[in-house]
């Protein structure tokens, strides 16, 4: 079963930012891309991997078994001042009353989880690691994006292959 890497999709963000910023203003000109193709292509992949990644999801939504988890500890990542990531270690009890541990990322001005938080797991019965905090940004966040930057970039495509 696929499953997306946070690292690859912020990279293949950032291409889709960086092919948008292509065709933006230049000297107070609309200058265009190389290629409506290449940010159609770019929209294209990112579209593919936005439905891998929501199928993935849907897998494991089929799979997966409720618990209520602890959040044992908290790390704030320094990436920046105002825009820090906030890592939470969460420990749930299996079914078979095995406690796991996985960790959780969010990224906010303060945590929205405080040491000892009670927070709804879903974990896969086959590897309890795989775990998440039940929450849309925890579950759905990765695929909407993805189909979104997707959409936008074929839209800028399909209109600078229009205004060409």
């Amino acid at each position: 079963m696929l499953r997306y890497n946070r690292p690859g999709i912020i990279v293949l963000i950032l291409l889709v930012l960086l092919l948008i910023g292509a065709s933006a203003v230049s000297g107070g000109k609309v200058t265009s891309s190389n290629s409506p193709w290449l940010e159609g292509l770019l929209g294209v992949g990112l579209l593919v991997l936005a439905a891998t990644t929501w199928r993935s999801m849907q897998g494991f939504m089929q799979r997966a078994q409720p618990a209520d988890g602890i959040v044992m500890e908290v790390k704030r990542r320094r990436r920046s001042q105002q825009n820090p990531t906030f890592i939470s270690t969460v420990r749930y009890p299996t079914a078979a009353g095995e406690q796991v541990e996985f960790s959780a990322s969010h990224r906010r001005k303060q945590s929205l989880l405080s040491v000892g938080d009670t927070v709804p797991v879903l974990y896969d019965p086959t590897q309890p690691k795989r775990a998440y905090v039940k929450s849309f940004s925890q579950l759905w966040l990765a695929s909407l994006l993805l189909a979104i930057f997707g959409s936008v970039a074929i839209i800028v495509a399909i209109i600078t292959a229009l205004v060409r």
